[in-house]
């Protein structure tokens, strides 16, 4: 009754895992002898993003200062060799302070600041898209709910019937 030992790695390659989507991946690392979490942190630390936290909010702060470059009305800088400004540098110099302050707090470093914070900018808002624009004010309320929520709110004040009287 002596049994032949198998190792980890002549298991793990008799395991059929390609094709079988993320049921056989986990296969493959238990037959390695790993946690398929173990698999799930490798992944994550060697293809996952890094945003953090204050590049977000750095992110949005510079994305605030471009949605208001239209109403802007300094004049723009003539910036050689291309002429005018581009709208990323005015937005940045119409709000330097807090930009490049929140830019330093993100772990920029670059000695041209302006570059530095077009391409830190550039590329949060390429991965976190939704996480910088979250700033924004959206009402998803439908015109009923909103109908609905003012009854309430004029019979919690006491002035049951209003929207009735403004018709």
């Amino acid at each position: 009754m002596k049994k032949k030992k198998i190792t980890a790695a002549k298991l793990a390659n008799d395991v059929e895992w390609y094709g079988r989507s993320w049921a056989g991946v986990i296969e493959y690392a238990q037959s390695l002898g790993l946690k398929y979490t173990d698999l799930g942190t490798l992944v994550e630390n060697t293809y996952g993003d890094r945003t953090t936290f204050k590049q977000v909010i750095f992110a949005q702060q510079v994305h605030k200062s471009l949605s208001m470059v239209p109403y802007y009305r300094r004049e723009r800088l003539d910036v050689a060799p291309y002429g005018k400004e581009t709208d990323m540098h005015y937005a940045i110099r119409l709000d330097q302070k807090a930009i490049f302050k929140l830019y330093a707090v993100a772990g920029g470093k670059a000695k041209d600041k302006f570059k530095g914070v077009a391409a830190l900018y550039s590329k949060v808002y390429k991965s976190r898209k939704k996480e910088v624009e979250a700033y924004l004010f959206t009402d998803k309320l439908s015109k009923k709910r909103m109908k609905e929520l003012a009854e309430i709110r004029s019979k919690a004040l006491g002035h049951k019937g209003l929207m009735d009287k403004l018709k």
